[in-house]
């Protein structure tokens, strides 16, 4: 399936690393919060979640 060049997907392998990350690390996460993950397309703001997501204690410290 094919979405229109004006319509980027979002890189899901990033976002699926974040939530991975989080995951192991135990820090909970709303379903609000990973959609909001799985919904970015901004790969600029993905790569400073994944950074965070290796420090965070909580995922409010993820979105600050």
């Amino acid at each position: 399936r094919s979405t229109p060049a004006s319509t980027p997907s979002p890189p899901k392998g990033e976002a699926n690393a974040i939530l991975r990350i989080l995951d192991r690390r135990a820090i909970p996460m709303t379903d609000d919060e990973r959609q909001r993950i799985l919904a970015c397309i901004d790969t600029g703001q993905l790569d400073r979640w994944l950074d965070r997501a290796l420090i965070v204690t909580t995922s409010d410290e993820l979105f600050v």
